[in-house]
């Protein structure tokens, strides 16, 4: 098995991507450079990395955990788009030094199941 917890129970994919995510955000492969008038999308580099490679990790392990299909992932619509509501939830929770684990992987979660939920009725 690929990942195996001290019980020697396997260790869920959206939980390996919550830890994989954290250790991004933790590292900070992209270096900021402060500047007046800075944007979003460079003030977030390592949050927006660490959020999308959660997402493969789930999608890509789905196999490693029997369940043969590459989904789709999707993201609820929302005015403010829901990514970029996440990017910010991980941006502010890496600040504070607050960033939840397993309040994580329950989102990696609940946006697989929203993603086969759409999927099946897309289907329809």
């Amino acid at each position: 098995k690929f990942l195996i917890g001290a019980d020697n129970s396997i260790i869920d994919r959206h939980k390996v991507a919550s830890i994989m995510t954290y250790s991004i955000i933790s590292i900070k492969p992209f270096k900021k450079i402060k500047e007046k008038g800075e944007s979003f999308d460079s003030r977030c580099a390592n949050e927006f990395l660490g959020f999308l490679i959660g997402l493969d990790i789930v999608n890509s392990f789905r196999e490693k955990d029997g369940i043969f299909t590459t989904l789709n992932i999707a993201l609820p619509e929302k005015e403010e788009t829901y990514l970029i509501e996440t990017i910010k939830t991980i941006y502010y929770s890496e600040i504070e030094n607050n960033y939840d684990i397993f309040a994580f992987a329950n989102i990696y979660f609940m946006i697989e199941k929203y993603s086969e939920l759409k999927e099946s009725f897309d289907k329809k």
